[in-house]
């Protein structure tokens, strides 16, 4: 498959056909396992920043895990298209694709760091403009730093930690990290820096802090 080949924006991806070619670097990747069964996904981006979310069941997922590396721009060809659903999207796009066994892989010389954040706005989160079914990139100076604790969840042991963030206005938010992303705190606490501590968190989900 050359890579002078044509291929479109993703927001030009439609359900009418499984054909579609795109140019797309990957995210984000991570599995699922529950009781619909085994599945790998990702959030594609392209290059003026739109993003799409991608599903592979099991008997694709370890093909499109080897194939669409985080980090690497990658052309993609042939694979379905459906509405996006959930309790949570990571994209604002109402679709998503699914990875089917025509679907083929090329890998892109086109070299692009962008991470293509799409922060929120402190702001946003008094006003009602920010909608809880979709995740959300934020970044801001950590203070008001807890201690990381072990705590009961479906009685299994959770590593977790809470914390807030302010902006440059000086609006802050509550955030809350379970498991791994608590664990790399542990650390920087543990040590006693002072430091003033910037954190990115991507795709990130807003709920009520009780």
């Amino acid at each position: 498959m050359s890579n002078k080949q044509s291929f479109v924006f993703l927001n030009k991806v439609k359900p009418n056909k499984d054909t579609w070619r795109v140019h797309v670097k990957c995210l984000h990747s991570w599995k699922i396992n529950n009781t619909f069964g085994e599945s790998f996904e990702c959030i594609l981006a392209y290059q003026n920043g739109e993003k799409l979310h991608a599903t592979a069941k099991r008997s694709q997922m370890y093909r499109a895990q080897r194939n669409l590396p985080i980090g690497e721009w990658r052309f993609i060809e042939n694979f379905s298209v459906t509405g996006a659903g959930g309790q949570y999207r990571t994209t604002t796009s109402q679709y998503k694709i699914t990875i089917i066994g025509d679907t083929v892989y090329a890998k892109s010389d086109y070299h692009n760091d962008n991470h293509f954040l799409t922060l929120a706005s402190y702001e946003d989160f008094g006003n009602g403009k920010l909608k809880t079914y979709f995740l959300i990139d934020i970044i801001g100076e950590v203070f008001e730093l807890g201690r990381v604790q072990t705590v009961q969840v479906h009685d299994k042991d959770k590593k977790r930690l809470q914390f807030r963030m302010r902006d440059t206005k000086g609006l802050d938010v509550t955030c809350c990290l379970w498991g791994k992303y608590a664990e790399q705190f542990e650390d920087h606490i543990e040590s006693g820096n002072d430091q003033t501590l910037i954190c990115l968190i991507r795709f990130a989900k807003i709920s009520f802090f009780r």
